[in-house]
């Protein structure tokens, strides 16, 4: 995300001033107009109030699940009858949301990966699912072991089981919102290089 904010900047002409805060206080502090907010998506209840840029990148939702179950899950249909955690504020996409009121139910759960991993570790959720930015499982096990964990001890999906665009979001009518149309047109500029860093990761 660094170099890619890097290269927003760069085409842009703005200078970030970067904070690393929980997801919810990021849409906390997006929808009060006081930071524009990376990886707030779309929603229905969200569009009234907010203004989003272009996409500028997809990222998947990965299921993971405890090595002594059963095979990886590699479908949205294989959910079917499971306990699902998610992050409480992460967005899942219409096919996930549709399923999860209809096969299995998705329990919010707070905290960074970690957490959540213990949540997952503790029993109590059969599969967590995940959102990563790339389709490349040897990335997302690199994140599962910078937050302390063994991904040979977990059952890591192989693909993700849906993938979602990532906006960058400003409060409707706000001083930040001016900055949107630059943003897009920077995404515009620099797609290409944008494309590589997704690809190759951190």
């Amino acid at each position: 995300v660094d170099a890619l904010l890097r290269e927003l900047a760069e085409a842009a002409g703005v200078r970030w001033q970067v904070s690393r805060v929980p997801f919810s206080r990021v849409l906390r502090m997006t929808e009060a107009g006081e930071a524009l907010g990376f990886g707030v998506s779309p929603s229905r209840e969200r569009d009234a109030q907010l203004v989003f840029s272009e996409a500028v990148f997809r990222s998947g939702v990965w299921a993971v699940g405890r090595a002594e179950g059963d095979a990886p899950i590699t479908s949205i249909a294989s959910l079917k009858g499971r306990k699902v955690c998610a992050s409480r504020q992460a967005r899942l996409g219409a096919e996930l949301d549709m399923a999860a009121g209809r096969d299995f139910t998705v329990h919010a759960v707070p905290g960074d990966l970690g957490s959540r991993l213990r949540m997952l570790e503790a029993g109590r959720c059969d599969v967590l699912l995940v959102t990563h930015f790339n389709e490349h499982p040897a990335l997302l096990q690199q994140r599962v072991r910078d937050a302390g964990f063994d991904p040979d001890k977990l059952n890591i999906g192989p693909r993700p089981l849906k993938e979602l665009p990532v906006y960058i979001a400003a409060r409707r009518a706000s001083p930040l919102a001016a900055h949107v149309p630059a943003l897009n047109r920077a995404l515009a500029d620099r797609q290409a290089a944008i494309g590589r860093l997704v690809q190759d990761g951190p």
